[in-house]
């Protein structure tokens, strides 16, 4: 053989070589090419194996002797026996400052340590005649004990292993959970049973070092799970050897679900829950209407301190009598806790939510919650809710059958029928349509039916008479109705007087001042604050002379002054009250958010110099208590103090010093005795007559326009931009229209601006 053939046998002979240390990993050239080596794996962080004896022990268990001579049970566990002779029996004489009397076994007391009873074996104690334990005491033992498969879990516990390996790297790991009992007895009796029957496990690969293993049990039952495990390297081969750990799993099925409708509060919960109210639902989720929203919750009766048993849940809708809508369910578990739904056509409904543990095992009962829908129609246009108490003052000479005020809104939508720009009418009883409520008490429970409501694009109440519900109910009950009707696309136009107090509840004490207002106002009209009339508790004076418009130029519509109809004010007997029948009481004013748009302000009679006067003459102001030898505080009658040029106490015959003086106190000093509230003062000053209510806002108008996301296709890329929707539109009018003077038809061309914006298929932009 030639050199140069030697070379190339040789060259090739180490190419082999390398290229089989390449193959083998780590495997060193000694050589000898060396065999892969099998990896190792092994169980890390969980408890020792549950199958075999264990001993513990127990300190300080209470028990007590209801009679000597007598069997008290000490242990009673399955699988437990105590070791004889292992215990200590002492009483704490002093719990404070524990004095430990300890007890002698065969003088004081007497043990049987295995008394068979059925599948168990107790330990019992007997206190015995003559020793120094007494029959009504109370004691305490400590002993040790073994216990067998001690290691009982409710849960799937998390199991972690580890790996590795000598000539390459562990690429996966299985494991197999085995609960099989005929499986478990033949591998006890002889492990080459595993080994004849691997084949026929069921294993699961990971790449991950831990996994949850669920063991499944029967509720009720302990069963015995082996876990068996292997690693594979990165040439396939397995670990060698028996890697098994055993667990004994208890199961209790999870409690009940429990259900509500996802704004209520947590009290709300029920195994079996029924919305009382009619809900309304939309094709679709919008940014005002959350679609029909449900929650449930349940716990299992194996939770731990520190660990929850993870749950599942299943859910099913049902439109009674019994259509399952598959659509709107889940026939998969998952960990879900609440729905919204929508697109549900008008009908009565159940949904279930069933509830299972970690151990796949079901609730005994599902939680149902049951509900009433209706899918607005908005098919009509008007719906006219007359809030306004028609008796006294409010029927012409007493006559129940003259209701003036509704005459008056049916007369002016009569008029006004057919000349909208948009969108037209017809006065025929259902497209137009009024509802009587002006006796509030039968319809407190349900002022305005959602059957009713959901058909009409418009909702128009006026409480013209200033004697708003009694009490909060109705209020109440008709505000979460007009609320729920705006949230799916309504509209609603309130026209009345002493509205924020009378009307919608406001309290009279905070509304007496600018003071800001919650609740529907505030939500759903943009009123900030408020300031309520309330005249007849105060005995303010009238002021509101006109409602002068904020818009008068607009391209598209020009809202005219509208003034107090004083022939009508003296014909319904609120002159009475009134001294001028041009100016009307229990008109408030309110201030609003920058969304809203103000259309009407208050024009104050006060402002009219030909009517009131600065200047304030002998007038008999009022000391305030706490005057001194030297000084006291004088306050006027009227706020807005300009300047002072006399205080007299005609009593006391001195002409006070004017100090100082603010908007509505004036201070004075004096030498002598100390002046007091009964004094009679004569003060003389100037101030400002124009009351605060002047300018005020009295009627308001908003428009609801939510930000929403949407999207468009460019080129193949999704953009995305924020737009605008049509959400809802309110209006607010604190003065009553049915009162203001419509000789020229002022009134009814405010209506017929008001309607064609409500009905206006669009945003208004810019409003």
């Amino acid at each position: 053989m030639s050199t140069d053939s030697l070379k190339i046998t040789a060259g090739f002979g180490l190419l082999i070589i390398i290229s089989l240390v390449i193959i083998q990993g780590c495997g060193e050239l000694t050589g000898e090419i060396s065999t892969n080596q099998a990896p190792l794996v092994e169980f890390v962080n969980v408890p020792t194996d549950a199958y075999g004896a264990d001993t513990t022990k127990h300190y300080g268990m209470p028990f007590g002797v209801s009679a000597l001579n007598q069997d008290v049970t000490i242990l009673n566990m399955q699988g437990a026996l105590m070791i004889e002779e292992s215990e200590r029996v002492y009483a704490l004489t002093n719990a404070e400052i524990p004095d430990t009397t300890f007890f002698d076994r065969g003088e004081d007391y007497q043990m049987d340590y295995q008394v068979f009873t059925g599948s168990d074996t107790i330990a019992v104690l007997q206190a015995l005649s003559g020793g120094a334990m007494n029959a009504g005491g109370a004691y305490f033992i400590d002993f040790s004990f073994t216990i067998t498969n001690y290691y009982v879990v409710s849960f799937a516990p998390n199991v972690y292993w580890k790996g590795e390996d000598s000539d390459g790297f562990v690429e996966y790991y299985r494991y197999s959970d085995v609960s099989d009992p005929v499986f478990i007895e033949n591998f006890r009796d002889d492990p080459g049973y595993y080994y004849d029957h691997y084949s026929e496990l069921t294993w699961v690969d990971t790449t991950a070092m831990s996994a949850r293993i669920y063991l499944l049990t029967q509720s009720g039952d302990t069963t015995e799970h082996v876990i068996f495990l292997k690693a594979v390297d990165d040439l396939n081969k397995e670990s060698e050897g028996l890697v098994f750990k055993t667990f004994y799993r208890s199961n209790n099925p999870p409690n009940n679900p429990e259900i509500k409708l996802l704004e209520s509060a947590e009290t709300e919960y029920a195994l079996n829950n029924i919305v009382e109210d009619t809900l309304f639902s939309l094709p679709e989720i919008t940014p005002l209407w959350p679609g029909i929203a449900f929650n449930w919750r349940a716990d299992d009766p194996d939770d731990k301190e520190l660990y929850q048993i993870p749950l599942e849940f299943t859910y099913y809708l049902i439109k009674t009598p019994g259509d399952t809508l598959w659509d709107q369910s889940n026939n998969e578990w998952s960990e879900t806790t609440q729905i919204q739904l929508s697109g549900l056509e008008t009908g009565s409904y159940i949904f279930s939510v069933w509830v299972r543990d970690d151990g796949l095992t079901i609730s005994e009962e599902p939680a149902t919650i049951s509900f009433n829908l209706i899918q607005p129609s908005f098919e009509h246009h008007i719906l006219l809710v007359d809030e306004t108490v028609n008796s006294g003052i409010f029927e012409i000479d007493n006559d129940p059958g003259q209701d003036i005020t509704t005459d008056f809104y049916l007369d002016i939508l009569s008029e006004i029928e057919g000349t909208l720009n948009n969108d037209n009418y017809v006065m025929d009883g259902v497209d137009v349509r009024y509802k009587d409520n002006s006796n509030f008490n039968p319809l407190s429970s349900c002022p305005i039916p959602m059957s009713l409501i959901n058909q009409y694009k418009l909702v128009i109440l006026y409480g013209d008479d200033a004697n708003g519900p009694a009490g909060t109910s109705y209020k109440d009950n008709r505000n979460a109705v007009l609320a729920d009707y705006l949230e799916i696309g309504g509209q609603v136009w309130y026209i009345g007087r002493k509205v924020l107090v009378g009307e919608f509840g406001q309290s009279a004490a905070t509304t007496q001042q600018d003071a800001p207002i919650t609740g529907f106002l505030a939500d759903y009209m943009q009123i900030l604050t408020g300031f309520g009339s309330n005249l007849l508790a105060t005995g303010l004076s009238a002021e509101f002379s006109e409602a002068l418009p904020v818009i008068t130029n607009s391209l598209t519509e020009s809202f005219p002054a509208l003034l107090v109809d004083s022939v009508k004010v003296e014909m319904l007997g609120i002159s009475a009250f009134n001294p001028d029948p041009t100016l009307l009481k229990e008109v408030d004013w309110f201030t609003r958010a920058d969304e809203a748009q103000t259309m009407y302000v208050f024009n104050s009679s006060t402002a009219d110099t030909t009517k009131t006067t600065p200047y304030v003459y002998s007038e008999n102001s009022t000391v305030q208590p706490g005057a001194t030898q030297e000084q006291c505080i004088v306050v006027t009658d009227y706020d807005g103090i300009l300047d002072v040029y006399r205080v007299e106490n005609v009593t006391k015959g001195v002409l006070g010093d004017i100090v100082q003086w603010n908007a509505t106190q004036i201070w004075v000093s004096y030498q002598g005795e100390p002046w007091t509230p009964n004094d009679e003062l004569l003060v003389d000053y100037k101030r400002d007559p124009v009351s605060n209510s002047h300018l005020k806002p009295v009627a308001v108008r908003y428009e609801a326009q939510p930000r929403v996301q949407r999207q468009i296709e460019i080129n193949g890329f999704l953009i995305s931009y924020y737009t605008f929707e049509l959400g809802y539109r309110t209006s607010l009018f604190g003065f009553p229209l049915s009162l203001m003077d419509n000789s020229n038809g002022e009134v009814t061309e405010v209506v017929r601006n008001m309607l064609n914006w409500f009905f206006y298929p669009e945003i208004h932009w810019g409003i």
